[in-house]
């Protein structure tokens, strides 16, 4: 019987070393577990950054209780606080996690998790068309899809460079967008990096992006059309110039 993300990391929380499973059940952040938990079940975390998480979250705990803060006072430089200044200098339990990458990584989800959860406030974000787009497509990103934070930075990230490029300073109008401007747009990126990785995560974007517009009754169909599969180039150097026949399959 195939065991679920969830059951994997309870389990993980029960072979803690006693003394992080009490930072982290018994400490301020004993609340925010179960919806933790509640993320894992919706897939939003694989297992090795869930275990990190939660090992972060027990050594963060652990300092919240000696500096005598609750969550509702977590935000941005608090975390820079305890990275900068206690981080170098920790004299925790040697079972506390003391990676700075991973630390940083998942107090950067916990941050997401209180946002979400209404503990903290969320941060002002720039304003303006494109601001305010991605804004909404973070949300139905979040609230309708369920991905997680990672995939939604990566996939805002993406757009974002799309409609700077293509409708900056402007309401946003995807119908006005044609295909030369999708066709030039992945042009342009393949050539500023030039990897199969980049290229699938792009077109995945850019496509969940059109499908998501399509839902607010844009015809997106053609832009849909635009976005060729990229080709795979299985364990060999990646091509400096395509082929006719794959520039043919381009067009």
């Amino acid at each position: 019987m195939e065991i679920s993300q969830l059951e994997i990391t309870m389990d993980f929380i029960r072979s803690m070393h006693p003394m992080s499973r009490a930072w982290l059940l018994d400490g301020p952040l004993s609340s925010y577990v179960e919806a933790f938990q509640a993320l894992l079940e919706r897939g939003r975390y694989a297992e090795g950054s869930s275990e990190t998480a939660l090992r972060a979250w027990s050594h963060f705990a652990h300092w919240m209780t000696k500096c005598q803060l609750s969550a509702e006072q977590i935000d941005e430089a608090l975390v820079e606080q305890f990275l900068d200044a206690h981080l170098p200098r920790c004299e925790c339990h040697p079972s506390a996690l003391r990676t700075r990458s991973g630390l940083s990584a998942s107090l950067g989800h916990l941050l997401a998790l209180l946002r979400e959860q209404h503990v903290i406030v969320e941060l002002p974000g720039p304003s303006g068309p494109v601001a305010e787009e991605l804004t909404r497509y973070n949300i139905h990103m979040r609230d309708a899809r369920g991905l997680a934070v990672g995939t939604r930075k990566d996939r805002l990230a993406r757009v974002s460079q799309l409609l700077q490029c293509r409708v900056a300073g402007k309401a946003i109008a995807i119908g006005e967008l044609q295909l030369e401007d999708v066709r030039g747009f992945i042009a342009t990126e393949l050539t500023r990096v030039n990897s199969a990785s980049h290229a699938s995560a792009l077109t995945a974007a850019l496509r969940a992006y059109f499908r998501y517009r399509g839902t607010c009754g844009d015809a997106v169909n053609a832009l849909l059309g635009a976005i060729s599969s990229p080709v795979r180039w299985s364990q060999a150097s990646l091509p400096r110039a395509l082929t006719t026949e794959e520039v043919q399959r381009l067009e």
